[in-house]
């Protein structure tokens, strides 16, 4: 019989491990073991899809791209 998680209740003192309710009662599980999609909802987050922002760019990136556009404005 495989047991499905519906939702995190706590996370245990430790930190290690959780507290998940399942089709077979409250069960502990690893942190490491529990779906992300699971996470999201025990904190609140919203689903993000990964190519939906750019990854910031590095000083000198940012620096050299504001040169270049201050050298095509004259």
């Amino acid at each position: 019989m495989k047991v499905d998680i519906f939702k995190i209740i706590r996370i245990t003192a430790g930190g290690m491990h959780c507290l998940c309710e399942s089709n077979v009662g409250v069960i502990r599980k690893q942190n490491h073991m529990v779906p992300q999609s699971f996470w999201n909802m025990f904190n609140g987050l919203e689903i993000v899809e990964i190519g939906s922002f750019e990854p910031r760019q590095r000083w000198y990136q940012r620096l050299w791209n504001f040169i270049l556009k201050l050298l095509r404005i004259k």
